[in-house]
């Protein structure tokens, strides 16, 4: 029965099984029941929806999601609760326990594996099907062998983003260093600041220490003390039992022949300054240099000079307007004392001598020949005008000799005597001594001054 404000309700029924009224069976407000499924429906704007059913003859069986898979433990009706395990093929895992440190991974089937934790120090690694956990003194580390282009022992590197770049393999002894944008092979490392508490040894031959020697002077290599304010002091030692320590200095970059100089102590006897040559290097003069001048210089055959350059003797000085060539307390000539009597031909040395003395009395008059030595001329010796002072001893017993006649290197000089008259006798029982000054005037060509003064 109608009632004030209240439209009554309108019915349509169905015994068909699974029937479902359609939107033009019902008009709004229109309800229809489906007696055998047990289910009521309503028109809701031309849209008919299910409003009820029957759960014990219409439960709700499964659960459809987007995804898939999911279906209640229980038939329900009303919320539905669900149990079962997302699988892989609905964006799960399949698994539905966990302990810490699992590493899920997929292997066959809708379910993920899952491998435990492995023990302290352990690498994941492969079996090939599945992962596995490896200790570390097993796994062996290598360069992938699926590259093409290289060489034996060419280094691959990554010269871009999908390109890889081989470096031929180096040299003996260099090392794998970088450019600053790839590796390179080098023969020297550039360290900075090295410090070492031990010995610095280098192995193989032919090494070097290079370093800046050529530029401003504090930029130069150089030793230094690493003792605030201390002195530094440069030491090179022998080995072992060993008593040669050497430092030497070559005039080429490649020694094998150079010129060659060294400050070397030999044998534990002595220190030498030595000038030679290596192979078939050239030999150079020894020179010292002070005030940026030379000051003394020893040539290759031992010919010295002190303010001179060309020294023509073993010891030769130089003066200047100002300064003496030479300057001693006193000089020790070298003489020659023999128990020979004078006669004949007598060969004076200069080279070996300032002072002739024959002891035994003369046996006749003598010719003195001044020479260089028994294989050098004095005129070698001599350079023009160069002059030689020699004394010659010749004692005398009661029949006195004298010096009849001068020769130089077996040629007669008339000599120029002191007073102008040449001796022609001795002086009996006495020492008679005879100075000469030989002056060479040109070659082969000389002057000699002479005097004869008694001794008794």
């Amino acid at each position: 029965m109608a009632q004030t404000n209240f439209t009554p309700i309108q019915l349509y029924r169905s015994t068909t099984a699974l029937a479902v009224p359609l939107a033009a069976n019902l008009a709004a407000g229109e309800l229809a029941i489906n007696i055998t499924d047990g289910k009521l429906y309503y028109n809701d704007g031309g849209t008919v929806k299910l409003l009820a059913s029957n759960a014990t003859s219409a439960p709700v069986l499964s659960f459809q999601t987007s995804l898939g898979g999911l279906t209640p433990s229980t038939a329900t009706a009303g919320v539905v609760t669900l149990a079962g395990t997302l699988n892989t093929s609905s964006g799960g895992t399949g698994l539905t326990t966990f302990t810490a440190g699992d590493l899920p991974y997929y292997a066959t089937g809708t379910a993920l594996s899952k491998l435990g934790i492995g023990t302290n120090g352990q690498l994941l690694t492969s079996s090939g099907t599945a992962p596995q956990w490896t200790s570390g003194s097993s796994v062996t580390v290598g360069i992938a062998t699926n590259l093409a282009g290289g060489v034996a022992g060419s280094v691959p590197y990554q010269s871009g983003a999908s390109t890889t770049t081989f470096l031929g393999i180096g040299t003996a002894n260099q090392v794998l260093t970088s450019s600053g944008t790839a590796p390179q092979w080098s023969s020297a490392i550039t360290v900075t600041g090295l410090t070492d508490s031990g010995n610095l040894t280098f192995t193989g031959t032919g090494n070097r220490i290079t370093g800046l020697m050529n530029g401003t002077v504090l930029d130069r290599l150089a030793f230094q003390t690493s003792t605030t304010n201390g002195s530094t002091g440069f030491y090179v030692l022998p080995n072992g039992s060993g008593t040669v320590a050497e430092i030497r200095v070559s005039g080429a970059s490649d020694p094998t022949n150079a010129s060659t100089g060294a400050l070397s102590i030999v044998s534990g006897t002595d220190v030498r300054v030595q000038s030679f040559i290596s192979g078939t290097g050239t030999y150079l003069p020894l020179t010292f240099y002070t005030g940026g001048s030379e000051r003394y210089r020893t040539d290759i055959n031992g010919l010295t000079g002190f303010g001179t350059a060309s020294a023509t003797s073993m010891l030769q000085t130089a003066g200047s307007s100002s300064v003496s060539a030479l300057k001693t307390p006193n000089i020790a000539e070298v003489n020659t004392i023999s128990a020979t009597a004078a006669t004949g031909t007598i060969n004076y040395d200069v080279t070996t001598q300032s002072v002739l003395y024959y002891t035994t009395n003369a046996s006749g008059n003598f010719t003195v020949n001044f020479r260089g030595s028994s294989g050098t001329t004095l005129n070698t010796v001599m350079q023009t005008g160069e002059s030689i002072s020699a004394t010659f001893l010749v004692t005398n017993g009661a029949t006195a000799y004298y010096n009849s006649a001068v020769q130089v290197d077996g040629s007669s000089v008339t000599p120029k005597w002191q007073g102008g008259t040449a001796p022609t006798s001795g002086n009996a029982s006495s020492i008679d001594s005879y100075t000469y000054v030989i002056i060479k005037t040109g070659s082969a060509t000389f002057t000699v001054l002479a005097s004869v003064t008694k001794f008794a």
